[in-house]
């Protein structure tokens, strides 16, 4: 009867063991996912503010008076604005995306 109960014991602890070290795995899958997610969408949003400067850089080139204003740039809102328009050919561009 004691090796029953013994064994018994053994598996018990070899399962909570196994269930601690899967949710330790699983939380640490959950925390690279979000990681990730966030990355992307701060790429993402950086090329979208480089793709407004070049925009504008575009612009000013066929109008010197561009001002800059909200846009779309592949389905996104990007707001450009352009300080010293028509002040000969030194601009400061911002271009900003929320994500």
């Amino acid at each position: 009867m004691n090796q029953r109960g013994g064994a018994l014991t053994t598996m018990m602890a070899l399962s909570a063991i196994a269930s601690i070290a899967s949710y330790a795995m699983l939380i640490n899958a959950i925390s690279n996912a979000r990681h990730t997610a966030y990355h992307e969408s701060r790429t993402r949003a950086r090329y979208l503010a480089e793709a407004g400067v070049i925009f504008a850089n575009q612009q000013l080139w066929a109008d010197p008076n561009y001002a800059g204003g909200p846009e779309t740039i592949d389905g996104e809102d990007v707001v450009i604005t352009v300080t010293n328009p028509g002040a000969g050919r030194q601009h400061e561009i911002n271009a900003t995306v929320q994500y």
